[in-house]
């Protein structure tokens, strides 16, 4: 009996096929790794990567116009308050930059400051309103003083 024992002593250069191969375990991972590694060259791929593009420039601009919207929303509060002004000495609501939001530098606090500014400050503050800044002075004071909700104005008593 002795003698049977030793027979089947294990042989490690030639381990039984029921064991895992180990070499060949890890060349599968390489392998799954490399061809793993092509997918977002499939044009299924690629697309879905211009489809989130596309969804994520879309998104930015809704933001964007809902922004503006907002924008436009206080300015066209701001104009309701300003047709209430009667005097040329009571202070007006401001108006901010549509685009931005921002305050609109040089927003005259009266209306008597309308009349004071220069043309070239007039086309500043319409292009900052997104107004058409071309005309001769008077054009572009009454364009301004409509569009900020200002009425027509009545001639001051002397």
């Amino acid at each position: 009996m002795a003698d049977n024992a030793s027979d089947q002593t294990p042989d490690d250069e030639n381990p039984p096929d029921n064991q895992p191969d180990f070499e060949r375990i890890s060349e599968a991972h390489l392998t799954l790794y490399e061809e793993a590694s092509k997918f977002p060259n499939l044009p299924a791929m690629d697309n879905g990567r211009a489809l989130l593009n596309a969804i994520q420039d879309l998104t930015r601009e809704v933001r964007q116009g809902f922004a503006k919207m907002s924008n436009l929303d206080r300015n066209n509060a701001a104009r309701v308050q300003n047709t209430y002004v009667v005097s040329s000495a009571e202070t007006l609501s401001p108006f901010i930059n549509p685009e931005t939001g921002d305050e609109i530098d040089g927003f005259p606090a009266t209306s008597a400051e309308i009349r004071q500014m220069s043309p070239q400050q007039l086309g500043a503050l319409l292009r900052a309103l997104g107004l058409d800044a071309a005309g001769a002075r008077p054009a572009k004071e009454r364009r301004l003083r409509e569009y900020i909700g200002l009425r027509r104005r009545r001639p001051e008593p002397a």
